[in-house]
């Protein structure tokens, strides 16, 4: 996938994450910038798609900061996860696919940054 429309994609979430990161109730540690860091460099020693996923799944189920808690009618994590299967349907081969997904990550890495930089 070209990073034009990683990028699209990933502005899609950086909407929830402002709208998360604007909450009264929010803490830095709830979505920190660590946390996409994180897994734009597990990406990198990742074999395979589902290792991201199961990563993510169990933020969620452990309910890491915002990952389990409901945006509208989804979770934060299943609204990463849908980006990340538009990602794997576009991208073929496996190694492509893990790095469409570590640039998305660092994307919303930059991005988390950014609006943390906005809240001081």
């Amino acid at each position: 996938m070209d990073k034009k429309r990683i990028l699209k994609l990933a502005e899609s979430i950086e909407k929830n994450l402002r709208k998360i990161r604007s909450s009264k109730n929010f803490k830095d540690k709830d979505i920190g910038n660590s946390q996409f860091h994180a897994l734009s460099v597990a990406c990198k020693s990742a074999e395979c798609v589902e290792e991201i996923k199961l990563i993510i799944k169990f933020k969620a189920a452990k309910n890491e900061g915002t990952w389990g808690k409901n945006i509208y009618d989804k979770t934060f994590a299943d609204k990463v996860l849908e980006k990340v299967e538009i990602i794997c349907r576009n991208d073929k081969e496996e190694n492509t696919r893990l790095e469409s997904l570590s640039l998305f990550f660092g994307y919303l890495y930059w991005s988390s940054k950014i609006i943390a930089s906005e809240k001081k």
